[in-house]
């Protein structure tokens, strides 16, 4: 639901997304980028846009609601995309690597400017990364005694991991 263009949007597992009228459901516009099935929608830039993560390809695609049409960024192969940080300038990125069995995960985000792509900061280890506020990451973070809770401030590059607090240990 974005409220400043009075609308809901819905997408499906073929890349389509729709407008639709918030009062009575009547459809406006579709948005089709045929970018893979559409995973979360998200409002960005006070209402004036809608990004759109691909659920089963490394897509973010961002349209501007004012009728401009489509910005879309492919993103570097075998990452994906997680999160736009509250004020949509910045973005986590993750990926996965399992080399041989379970015990080789190894788990990476990268935070990249929503705007250009460049890497603002990588967080070796951190698991399920999710912003606090627009300059804080946390997330559960893996030890060689367990897994932590960790905070990330992205400005500072000061990462903090609290072994002790974590409900997992």
């Amino acid at each position: 639901v974005v409220e400043e263009a009075d609308a809901v949007f819905c997408g499906d597992v073929y890349g389509r997304l729709v407008e639709r009228d918030l009062a009575t459901g009547a459809i406006r516009r579709n948005l089709d980028a045929q970018n893979g099935s559409v995973g979360s929608i998200w409002s960005a830039t006070d209402g004036t846009e809608l990004v759109s993560f691909g659920d089963h390809e490394p897509v973010v695609a961002r349209w501007r609601l004012d009728g401009s049409g489509p910005v879309t960024r492919v993103l570097e192969a075998g990452w994906n995309a997680a999160q736009y940080s509250p004020d949509g300038t910045k973005l986590i990125v993750g990926r996965t690597e399992v080399r041989g069995d379970q015990a080789d995960t190894e788990f990476v985000n990268k935070v990249i400017d929503a705007a250009t792509g460049d890497d603002i900061a990588t967080l070796d280890g951190m698991v399920s990364a999710t912003w606090f506020d627009d300059e804080t990451i946390g997330g559960g973070y893996l030890t060689e005694t367990g897994l932590g809770v960790a905070s990330f401030d992205v400005p500072t590059g000061r990462l903090d991991v609290d072994i002790e607090s974590s409900a997992f240990t």
